[in-house]
């Protein structure tokens, strides 16, 4: 898969090759997170309702709160699509206790 340039980190789209997270996080550190992927298919978010249920029940089950709402996951991920200059991509959350 060819590499991306952008990504969504801490509230804010930033250059792949820039973004990082703390090597103490408690997601790398004791696997405390949650993931999901997302399908876009000519910039449509397949199943897209259906993927954010599920991420928002896993981490419900740990106790993690999603910070943003679907709407704005959804500019998001298109915000990243066309930074990107994607249409069709695989989209991957992931959500860390810390």
């Amino acid at each position: 898969m060819p590499h991306c340039e952008h990504a969504y980190l801490n509230r804010q789209v930033v250059r792949s090759d820039e973004a990082s997270i703390s090597s103490f996080d408690v997601g790398l550190l004791r696997g405390y997170a949650v993931f999901a992927l997302l399908q876009t298919i000519g910039g449509t978010q397949f199943m897209f309702a259906e993927d954010l249920q599920r991420f928002r029940e896993s981490a419900g089950l740990l106790g993690l709160e999603v910070p943003v709402d679907d709407i704005e996951i959804a500019a998001i991920v298109a915000e990243l699509l066309d930074r990107n200059s994607r249409e069709e991509a695989t989209v991957r959350f992931v959500l860390t206790a810390g």
